[in-house]
């Protein structure tokens, strides 16, 4: 969360540097699978709005590899952090 404001300032919605997303529908999209039972945590971001095209830096952790956050392409700025018990499976 830190990097983020650090590179985005207070507001990523307020930032120059901070793109849109391409339509309410791609944002309905993400909002729709960040919204879904996926087991993980939304450690930051997770905001919405369709109208401004906006969807804030996300950051997931632990989602199930099952639910369709992780299936799906995300086309968007969300991150998802996976642990591994080891490097091997990783």
């Amino acid at each position: 969360a830190r990097a983020f404001v650090q590179f985005f300032g207070s507001s990523a919605r307020e930032s120059p540097d901070y793109g849109k997303m391409a339509d309410g529908a791609s944002v309905a999209r993400l909002r729709a699978l960040l919204d879904e039972p996926h087991g993980g945590r939304v450690v930051c971001g997770g905001e919405t709005d369709e109208r401004a095209r906006y969807v804030s830096p996300t950051l997931v952790v632990d989602p199930s590899p099952s639910s369709q956050l992780m299936r799906q392409e995300l086309l968007g700025p969300v991150l998802i952090v996976c642990t591994v018990p080891t490097v091997a499976q990783g």
